[in-house]
């Protein structure tokens, strides 16, 4: 069991904590543990892909912006 400053202390973390909800973009309640961890896994999971992806984004936004400035050096007029 904990003592009173203890519960006081995690009431409190609880408390700046809810008060700080518009700054998170994940919120994980842990009221059940095996629900918890699933979510936890689905955010990271999430997480993964999204990295993949813009990765692959910028990539693929490199090369087309390559084949974007030599159509333009093709179709303009020489002085």
């Amino acid at each position: 069991t904990e003592s009173a400053a203890q519960l006081a202390a995690r009431l409190q973390s609880a408390l700046q904590e809810l008060q700080q909800v518009d700054e998170y973009e994940y919120v994980i309640v842990n009221d059940d543990l095996d629900r918890a961890v699933a979510s936890v896994e689905s955010i990271v999971d999430a997480e993964i892909v999204s990295r993949e992806r813009v990765k692959n984004l910028r990539q693929q936004v490199g090369l087309l912006i390559e084949r974007l400035e030599q159509e333009i050096e093709n179709h303009t007029p020489q002085s």
